[in-house]
């Protein structure tokens, strides 16, 4: 990890033209230094020329409309989605150059859209690929990847579908963002090249399943429980007693043979011998930098590398650059309602229709969820830099 604050310290150095030990003090010092400012912090990064101006936000659209040299006519600040669909309007109008078609897989990994915003589902993410995959404008693919993991299974799914691309005769390329780890790595280990940040947490080639054991504080509380089962398998993972010694020795069998796929896929999408992958695989989390030493990625850089990248593997300079939205499916608007999603325009207007559904959630997405006699192998990165 402090490999990671350099990084970040000697950028910011840079960028505001101040001296290293200043950024290294405004970051080991920073009480002092905000008593020092009675407690404002905004005036403690202006002091320490982090900042260049204090003003409130009005005075902020002012400058902008002087340096656009608006200030005297009409004008209007616009909402991105406003932007967006102008954009796309232009988009659509223009010449027959092709696309690069940007598909961003951002948060955990998971099998089924739930309805949160904070993970990727290989349903959506596979309906994605599949769609660029037969669109004859589409001339490369652009993975955005910011994910530190998840289900091993819906990873494979999406390595798969990227699989599908490159076959299709498209491009692929994955540019990783701030994580890009243990299922998000295995994903990305299908692309043509991979494009990272000299500080995005890599590689965490690893794999783990994690049941919770509540049985020492049932003890304590002097709590017990019976029943009757057919064997160790018949309801395996009752988080009030011990894991029985098949059942753990059944979890220890599938993580091992998950954990060799992991490396068997890296080795073949990234073209090294599972040999020479032992010895930076068994989950360790490497830095950009030191990912690209070890042929983990190919390039260091952010997206527009990563799209001059695909521009270049397409053979396509003038390709436009197009990010898809994703419509909803009858099936997930229903979901939706019903689960709830903080960000989803739908559940406010229509919260009163579903909210005598809410407290049947729980049972709900256990109908719609699939159930196996052991928990989902996960590859998720703890994300602990070396």
């Amino acid at each position: 990890m402090l490999g990671l604050w350099g990084q970040i310290r000697d950028a910011i150095a840079a960028a505001r033209k101040r001296p290293v030990e200043a950024i290294e003090r405004y970051h080991a010092a920073f009480d002092e230094i905000l008593a020092a400012h009675d407690g404002d912090g905004a005036a403690a990064a202006k002091a320490q020329g982090l900042v260049d101006t204090l003003a409130p936000f009005t005075d902020w659209q002012t400058q902008v409309l002087t340096a656009a040299q608006l200030a005297d006519r009409d004008h209007d600040f616009v909402s991105w989605q406003r932007y967006h669909a102008a954009h796309e309007a232009k988009r659509l109008l223009a010449n027959g150059n092709g696309e690069i078609r940007v598909i961003t897989l951002e948060g955990t990994i998971t099998e089924t859209d739930d309805g949160n915003d904070a993970t990727a589902s290989s349903e959506r993410l596979v309906a994605e690929l599949e769609a660029a995959r037969d669109d004859d404008t589409v001339r490369a693919v652009v993975l955005r990847i910011d994910s530190p993991g998840g289900s091993a299974f819906a990873a494979e799914q999406i390595r798969r579908a990227v699989r599908a691309v490159r076959d299709a005769g498209k491009p692929v390329i994955a540019s990783f963002a701030g994580v890009a780890a243990s299922g998000g790595y295995w994903v990305a280990s299908a692309a043509d090249a991979i494009v990272a940040r000299p500080e995005t947490l890599t590689g965490s080639i690893g794999v783990f399943a994690l049941i919770p054991n509540a049985a020492p504080l049932m003890e304590k509380l002097d709590l017990t429980t019976d029943g009757v089962r057919t064997g160790p398998f018949a309801a395996p993972l009752d988080p009030r007693r011990p894991l029985p010694d098949a059942v753990r020795r059944a979890l220890d069998a599938s993580v091992g043979h998950t954990y060799r796929r992991f490396l068997a896929v890296v080795s073949e999408g990234r073209g090294i011998p599972q040999a020479e992958l032992e010895p930076v695989a068994e989950g360790r989390v490497w830095l950009g930098t030191a990912a690209a030493k070890l042929g983990l990625v190919d390039r260091l850089g952010g997206l527009e590398t990563a799209i001059a990248l695909a521009r270049e593997r397409a053979n396509a300079p003038d390709a436009e650059v197009h990010w898809p939205t994703s419509s909803l499916a009858p099936r997930e608007v229903v979901r939706r309602l019903i689960f709830g999603s903080e960000t989803s325009a739908l559940a406010p207007p229509l919260a009163w229709l579903t909210a005598p559904l809410r407290p049947l959630a729980p049972l709900l997405r256990s109908l719609t969820e699939p159930t196996t006699a052991l928990p989902p192998v996960w590859a998720h990165c703890l994300c602990v830099a070396p």
